[in-house]
């Protein structure tokens, strides 16, 4: 064969080619594409997200000075909107985040697979593009953009979908039981949040539970929750997606704000810590006996726990009930008159909080209130007036 008809035989294999890889589009129209692997090359089913466990969250910046953790007295965060237009409900892409990625009419471009740790998922014929930091829409006008620019003559209509969500790393601080760093699952409620944290504890605030989240333009906005109201009113909670890097900051009751608080009615619920600690000493039996109990639970529920061999020796007539006030510092003494509680009358039935201590018995309780008395610094904290309460049962028993 000459030259000449080998030159013409290469230039009509080349025109076939890319025939067959774009039908759509002209002869004249089209600009060179590499040759496509085979379709079998292309991945059917969503690869497993990689996962480390290991990984530590960073704790984003906060709008008030960063020497202060917890918001001051002064932070008065936007209220929370539940709508999908809502800042803290628009989802952004990062590591971990599986996708599908579909290209109307140009399948050869469609993929499947996981964001890798530098923010980008691999495409066929074009490799690399990175999609960190975007949501879904502006994922799609990258990728129909770029295809547009380097291998098709138009734009194309690119689909995008989030197939599966990164796990949520994020920091709960504040009033729960157990602070700290989680790993929790996509989509996971407020409800179930605070469950996670061990629940809120009773000087919690759930008016004012403060969502803090660091934008992919480093923009910090926060947002707080009110979940108490909808228990009050028997409404729906509000619903929110929660993203890795999230700070969520439970509120302390301030003092003079709790008119219209029904802690009662949180201690009944699942988003208060499950279960306190209450020592109880009684002056028949001798010793502290430290009792882990349902929260919510009153001074009948505890004396009940005495067990039915030492009902007799429980002197109902004198009960006094110890409470640290961690405002002041000191503690806040209350008698109990056990037959009215037993009445019925709930005023004298207290709800028990984590820490407090029943004393039973005349004498034990008049040598504890006068040892209380002769007392003149604050405690310096809750462990303090626990160590002085163990220092009393050495002292008095």
């Amino acid at each position: 064969m000459s030259r000449k008809y080998k030159l013409i035989s290469l230039s009509l294999g080349l025109c076939s080619t890319n025939l067959l890889l774009f039908p759509s589009l002209t002869l004249a129209q089209e600009k060179f594409v590499p040759t496509l692997p085979p379709p079998s090359n292309i991945p059917q089913s969503l690869p497993p997200a990689p996962t480390n466990n290991n990984l530590a969250t960073e704790i984003p910046r906060g709008t008030f000075n960063s020497n202060e953790f917890m918001p001051p007295k002064s932070s008065s965060p936007a209220i929370y909107k539940d709508d999908a237009l809502n800042p803290l409900n628009i989802y952004y892409l990062d590591t971990g985040d599986g996708v599908i990625i579909n290209v109307e009419r140009f399948f050869d471009f469609n993929t499947t697979g996981p964001i890798d740790a530098e923010g980008n998922i691999i495409m066929p014929i074009v490799g690399r593009i990175n999609l960190k930091g975007l949501t879904l829409k502006e994922a799609e006008a990258k990728i129909s953009n770029f295809l547009g620019t380097n291998y098709l003559q138009q734009k194309p209509k690119v689909n995008v979908v989030l197939a599966a969500p990164r796990s949520v790393k994020l920091t709960i601080v504040g009033e729960v039981s157990r602070p700290g760093f989680y790993n929790l699952a996509t989509g996971i409620s407020v409800n179930e949040l605070l469950f996670a944290a061990g629940g809120s504890t009773r000087n919690a605030d759930l008016r004012s539970i403060i969502v803090r989240r660091e934008l992919p333009n480093q923009e910090i906005i926060e947002r707080k929750i009110d979940i108490f109201t909808p228990l009050q009113t028997g409404q729906q909670l509000p619903t929110i997606n929660f993203q890795g890097g999230d700070t969520i900051i439970v509120s302390k009751l301030e003092v003079g704000t709790d008119q219209d608080y029904n802690r009662d009615l949180i201690a009944k619920t699942s988003l208060v810590q499950q279960t306190i600690k209450v020592r109880l000493w009684n002056e028949a039996i001798g010793g502290i006996g430290v009792l882990n109990v349902p929260n919510g639970s009153t001074v009948l529920d505890i004396l009940g726990n005495v067990g039915a061999a030492n009902q007799q020796l429980v002197d109902i007539n004198n009960i006094g009930l110890l409470r640290y006030d961690s405002e002041k510092g000191g503690v806040i003494t209350q008698i109990i008159e056990g037959k009215r509680a037993i009445r019925g009358d709930i005023s004298q039935n207290v709800v028990l909080q984590d820490e407090d201590v029943i004393i039973v018995g005349r004498t034990l309780l008049g040598k504890v209130i006068n040892a209380l008395n002769i007392i003149t610094q604050p405690f310096q904290s809750l462990f303090s007036f626990v160590a002085f309460i163990n220092t009393l049962e050495n002292v008095f028993d």
